[in-house]
């Protein structure tokens, strides 16, 4: 997740301060689940994808391509 948040914060213009003061998550949370340090609460997830006006499924990066392999599928 931490590579799409980085993603759709920078494709926002958005710094880590403005998404922090958005979604009421810390910087320094932000910045670690960025760098993939970090794996956040489903609230933590919920308020980011809020902040961020997107889905739950994009956040995580769940793709709708038939071909790709999906993060929360079920074997």
């Amino acid at each position: 997740m931490g590579p799409t948040l980085a993603r759709l914060r920078r494709t926002r213009g958005l710094s880590l301060d403005e998404l922090s003061l958005r979604a009421g998550v810390s910087k320094s949370m932000l910045s670690q689940i960025e760098r993939s340090q970090a794996n956040p609460t489903v609230a933590v997830v919920w308020r980011l994808a809020q902040a961020l006006e997107v889905g739950l499924a994009e956040l995580l990066g769940e793709t709708t391509d038939p071909d790709e392999p999906h993060l929360l599928s079920v074997p």
